[in-house]
This record gives structure tokens, C-alpha cells and sequence, in this order.
């Protein structure tokens, strides 16, 4: 029961059944945070940038949140994180 009570406040913002979704972004954090290890900018970059969409699209068409006003920034924070990761891409050095 104390786990459960633990627990919930990584579980309460989803809607019933879309609790996963609390593990999904904690691994999408950790991978952002690890995608700085590779040896090339570019790798990175792509990496970062296929998992945003694939996020993207995950909360898009799942609609995780309980209020749709969140879901709607959710969608739009990742939009505006893509497109700040794209335009930067153009100035990453080529060496």
C-alpha cells in the first residue's frame, strides 16, 4: 500500500491505462540526457531528433494526459523542441 501511495505521483496526470506513460518519459530523459556520449554532433542530433518524433507521435495519437489542454501543449513543446533541434542542426560543424 505505502509503494502504491509512492507511486501516484508519477501515475495521477494520466488517464486510466496510459500510466506507462510516466516510464516512457523518464526513459526519453535519460537518453536525452545520454545522447551527448557519442563521438559525432550529427549522431546525436539524429538520435534526439527520431525520438522526439516518435514521442510525438505517441502523444498525439494516445492523448496520455487527463486535461486536453495538456495534451495540447505536450504536442506543442515537442513541435518547438523539434524545431529548435532542426534549425541548430544546420550550424553543427562537419569535422
Amino acid at each position: 500500500v505505502k509503494f502504491i501511495r509512492a507511486a501516484t505521483v508519477l501515475t495521477f496526470r494520466f488517464r486510466p491505462g496510459k500510466e506507462w506513460y510516466a516510464v516512457m518519459f523518464s526513459i526519453r530523459d535519460t537518453l536525452i540526457v545520454l545522447s551527448p556520449l557519442f563521438s559525432e554532433a550529427s549522431t546525436s542530433i539524429v538520435l534526439v531528433t527520431i525520438l522526439l518524433y516518435v514521442i510525438l507521435i505517441a502523444i498525439a495519437h494516445d492523448k496520455p494526459w487527463r486535461l486536453p489542454q495538456a495534451n495540447s501543449l505536450s504536442i506543442v513543446v515537442q513541435i518547438v523542441l523539434l524545431t529548435i533541434l532542426d534549425l541548430g542542426s544546420f550550424f553543427v560543424d562537419s569535422t
